[in-house]
């Protein structure tokens, strides 16, 4: 296997500017591929996303980054045979535009720390790339499932084994809340029925959290399940209603923002898992979810927040919560980002983040959960 090791002279500002503006243009992508999937054929989002795929080949080469750039370069070919009407969009496309898009932000933060990454599989999706510009519309949509699953084969377990008949917004199915059994202790049946009361208020309030606990907590408490070292469920259902309560007293502006968050923004954002804590730590018996809720978004490696305990220090229930707090963020729209991942996507960043954000051990569970409703489904 032919790796890549390279050592830059490129200081913290420079990475700091080069991951911002990344993540602008990844965003201009993202939300005009969401654009193209309602009129595939509107030429200025096609336009919009090469010029945001111009901005990131020529940030690569500024920051030296050469191989990305000549990757980032086939991408942008393929771009190119849209505008010029020798390919058209489709759905199997854009999503390989943006995997492929995740790969050159995955490469480039290993180049900012100086580990090595497969120089070979660069080079076989670039020659795939440059086959699919030029090839017939039907051909090019296999090539490009192809490509999704060579870059993403590594991470999933298996041949495009998430990109279930080439669906680009397949969900895992869940059950309904009222389907999900648990055993609950009779003395605080009460306030988890009020627990669950409160944040139907606050999901109903905020447009963006629809139905979002009839989604994430099946997929909680089935991760639970599979964990030799499970926490009890009531304990992981109280969290999972209320690790987010304290956005009900966070102003409007904020929690309905759309544009990017200032440091201010993030610093009242980041107070939300002690407070929500703080106030279930006031009813008697919820002392494992008041953990849980605290500890929900510190990280793997210790770079998360409010303490920044690290490794096995987070309880169990934190490290399921905070994956699938993640992969429900990443599924669906945002006030501050429109755009969604797809299951596949998803997977891949939290497949990325393993060993940094996230458990190993809860991610590899994880996985094999959205697999498991992926197939029920299908």
């Amino acid at each position: 296997m032919s790796t890549s090791n390279i050592k830059l002279s490129i200081d913290g500002e420079i990475a700091a500017d080069f991951r911002e503006s990344f993540q602008d243009n990844y965003e201009s992508i993202a939300n005009s591929i969401v654009l193209l999937e309602g009129n595939p054929g509107d030429i200025s989002s096609i336009d919009a996303v090469f010029r945001a795929l111009h901005t990131i080949k020529g940030n690569t080469t500024m920051c030296q980054l050469d191989e990305l750039a000549s990757f980032s370069h086939a991408i942008e070919d393929v771009v190119s045979a849209m505008r010029e009407g020798q390919l058209h969009f489709s759905p199997v496309l854009g999503e390989m535009l943006l995997v492929a898009l995740d790969k050159v932000k995955e490469l480039s933060e290993l180049i900012f720390e100086d580990k090595t990454f497969d120089n070979n599989l660069l080079d076989t999706i670039k020659q795939k790339l440059n086959d699919l510009k030029s090839a017939k519309q039907a051909e090019a949509e296999i090539q490009a499932s192809e490509v999704i699953a060579n870059l993403t084969h590594d991470k999933v377990g298996g041949k495009h084994a998430l990109f279930v008949k080439a669906d680009h917004d397949q969900q895992p199915e869940t059950k309904s809340e009222t389907q999900v059994s648990y055993e609950t202790p009779k003395e605080l049946l009460a306030s988890l029925n009020y627990f669950k009361y409160l944040i139907s208020m606050l999901d109903s309030k905020l447009t963006y959290w629809q139905n979002r606990t009839t989604r994430t907590l099946p997929l909680a408490l089935a991760i639970n399940h599979e964990l030799a070292d499970s926490v009890a469920d009531h304990q992981l259902a109280a969290a999972v209603y209320m690790h987010d309560i304290a956005h009900a007293f966070l102003n409007d502006s904020l929690t309905l923002k759309t544009g990017k968050f200032d440091e201010a923004d993030k610093t009242l954002i980041r107070t939300h898992p002690s407070t929500s804590a703080d106030l279930v730590a006031l009813i008697p018996g919820w002392e494992e979810c008041v953990t849980i809720i605290r500890q929900h978004h510190e990280h793997w490696d210790g770079s998360g927040y409010p303490t920044g305990i690290k490794g096995d220090n987070i309880c169990v229930g934190a490290q399921i919560l905070a994956i699938v707090d993640a992969y429900e963020s990443m599924t669906h729209p945002r006030a501050d980002r429109q755009f969604k991942r797809s299951v596949l996507r998803a997977v891949t960043e939290i497949s990325n983040q393993s060993g940094k954000q996230f458990s190993p051990r809860v991610t590899k569970v994880a996985f094999k959960i959205i697999k498991r409703f992926i197939a029920a489904k299908s």
